[in-house]
């Protein structure tokens, strides 16, 4: 009898960590990418496929320009600008790459594109992608940072069990995070893609910035949405490095101002969220530029005829 199996010829590129670890923003790509182009190799380094498409992330840099360097054709679907780890002076993609949006105005900027490049983040069309299912619930939650979360180590947890903070590590499962994400009451967020989700499930959302996270993504973001990146500052805390009575009490008069930092959010809730018509917007744009990366990669899925008897 006869089968078929999809041709996979365009590779997804986004951030993997080389240790192995998961982190929600990143392992969006992996979920999403196949729903928004049918055919896409997400599970392979992509060596044998002419054509990658960049997905979400802060990827556009001269470290993953010359990473890709192999691939013929470097298709760019909502990424953003950043980490360019000792790039002087302007930034240029080359020859090969084909903008079809960035996540904002400043990566638009950064890379002397026009305008209408900057559309949003695309890990936003989990709105219409990934629909959930949950209620909304009267609990708020905290997600912070991976870098936060890594070095924490159950800080943060115990800290948002006092408080009454459903705890969110961006390492745990993704379905998981998204339901209690859409579930949130309001999501007090470190990492950005823990604000993108939340905007994009209505979910209202605060700021902060604990550990070095980069401004200018998160400002890149919420201006291709209208909105302000106004953070809440908490003090970073690294709980292996407090030995001896000094290391103590450091860690004690930071937790108390955390936790009154904390208390005033919960009272205060000075929530941000984008409107409606705007993400509604954004979303259709996200849609009509990936049907047309779609229409000229030919990404239909192509059966491969296989000899009889097989």
């Amino acid at each position: 009898m006869q089968t078929s199996q999809t041709a996979m010829r365009v590779r997804g590129y986004y951030h993997r960590a080389s240790s192995g670890e998961t982190n929600f923003g990143d392992d969006l790509n992996a979920l999403l990418l196949p729903r928004i182009f049918p055919g896409i190799d997400v599970g392979s380094s992509g060596s044998a496929c002419p054509d990658v498409i960049l997905g979400f992330g802060t990827i556009l840099n001269v470290q993953t320009r010359d990473a890709l360097s192999h691939h013929t054709r470097k298709v760019v679907f909502s990424s953003g600008y950043g980490y360019d780890l000792g790039q002087k002076g302007s930034f240029r993609l080359g020859d090969g790459w084909e903008v079809r949006s960035v996540r904002g105005p400043l990566t638009a900027a950064a890379l002397g594109l026009e305008a209408h490049a900057a559309v949003t983040d695309g890990a936003m069309l989990a709105a219409r992608l990934l629909p959930q299912s949950a209620a909304r619930g009267a609990k708020p939650a905290f997600m912070p940072h991976i870098t936060t979360a890594r070095f924490g180590r159950g800080y943060w947890e115990a800290l948002c069990a006092r408080l009454g903070l459903t705890y969110l590590d961006p390492r745990d499962p993704i379905d998981t995070l998204l339901a209690q994400v859409a579930e949130a009451s309001f999501l007090v967020t470190e990492a950005m893609h823990g604000a993108i989700l939340a905007d994009a499930y209505r979910t209202p959302w605060v700021a902060l910035t604990i550990c070095d996270v980069l401004p200018f993504k998160w400002r890149d973001w919420c201006a291709s949405l209208g909105l302000d990146y106004r953070p809440i500052a908490l003090p970073p805390v690294w709980p292996e490095q407090t030995t001896g009575l000094v290391g103590r009490a450091k860690l004690f008069y930071k937790t108390r101002t955390i936790e009154r930092q904390l208390a005033r959010i919960l009272r205060d809730q000075p929530v941000t969220l984008s409107t409606d018509a705007v993400l509604a917007d954004r979303l259709d744009e996200l849609e009509a530029r990936a049907a047309a990366i779609r229409a000229d990669l030919d990404m239909a899925v192509q059966p491969i005829e296989q000899p009889a008897g097989i």
